[in-house]
């Protein structure tokens, strides 16, 4: 759970620097924005498998 808050902070964190960033600093942050967002997408399935898994599994 504290993972997850972590990672929520990081996302919004990301989200905020891509959209106030200045034009020299947009194009860097554009990149993290891309890789940000697939560490969040893979993050969020494995989430979703790992708490399938684990009902299955425990219960």
């Amino acid at each position: 759970m504290f993972f997850f808050l972590f990672f929520l902070f990081f996302h919004f964190f990301f989200q905020g620097q891509h959209l106030l960033g200045s034009e020299k600093t947009k194009i860097q942050t554009a990149d993290l924005y891309k890789l940000h967002n697939v560490f969040f997408f893979l993050f969020f399935h494995t989430l979703i498998i790992s708490f399938f898994f684990w009902k299955n599994f425990c219960f």
